[in-house]
């Protein structure tokens, strides 16, 4: 790391390639803990945190990382961040509020479709070599209607994902 290279310190799961269009531009220097809650050494010198929800970020956190200037979040709130404390020291905070959103969607749509198929219950039955088809009361959701509460986010990708379904 040169004396102009801004320290990045990675806590969680992060995108590689994010990861590495952050170091492709010289002005940063990466590093990815092995751990969420890094240690006091990991912090020294790092002025920024690209972090997850795992990472608790509390006034005994910020006291032993006292170079940071900025923490992205890659969650879509901050309920795991103590924004007080955050202002308090002057420290940017961000979140991604658009990046889990497909992915719970998808998430939603597979755990109606289990439900709907009882997936599980199917899948023990396959496993027992003990199909019984009739004891499965398993229905189709096309031709149904499905109540939303909330069009966010999520929720307005869940409406399309549902309508393309029928």
């Amino acid at each position: 790391m040169t004396s102009q290279q801004k320290k990045i310190l990675i806590t969680d799961r992060f995108a590689l390639h994010a990861e590495a269009l952050l170091k492709s531009r010289n002005h940063f220097s990466i590093l990815r803990t092995h751990t969420h809650m890094p240690t006091a050494d990991e912090l020294q010198n790092a002025k920024a945190l690209l972090i997850r929800s795992r990472t608790k970020i509390t006034k005994d956190f910020l006291d032993q990382a006292k170079d940071i200037e900025l923490i992205i979040s890659s969650t879509s709130g901050y309920d795991h961040i103590d924004l007080e404390e955050t202002q308090k020291r002057n420290i940017k905070v961000f979140h991604t509020p658009e990046a889990n959103a497909q992915s719970t969607a998808e998430l939603t749509m597979l755990l109606m479709l289990s439900c709907a198929r009882q997936t599980n219950i199917a899948n023990k039955m396959i496993q027992k070599s003990e199909w019984k088809r009739d004891e499965l009361n398993a229905f189709q959701l096309a031709g149904k209607n499905l109540g939303i509460i909330g069009l966010g986010r999520v929720g307005s990708r869940v409406a399309q994902m549902a309508k393309a379904m029928g």
